[in-house]
């Protein structure tokens, strides 16, 4: 998903995806994009999931 106009309203959708039980993400790249305050915070809150599976984030 780098570079492709992400916004931070766009990250509730990888949020609900990172949060969700057994979740096949082991890394994704967000480089690049608008997240803004606001999408960073949400993405931050979904790492501390227990079903959160990811390993890299860029």
């Amino acid at each position: 998903l780098a570079e492709c106009n992400f916004t931070g309203q766009c990250c509730e959708i990888v949020v609900s995806a990172l949060q969700s039980f057994s979740c096949p993400i082991r890394e994704l790249d967000l480089s690049n994009n608008d997240l803004q305050d606001t999408g960073v915070k949400m993405l931050s809150d979904a790492l501390k999931s227990t079903n959160c599976n990811l390993e890299i984030l860029r």
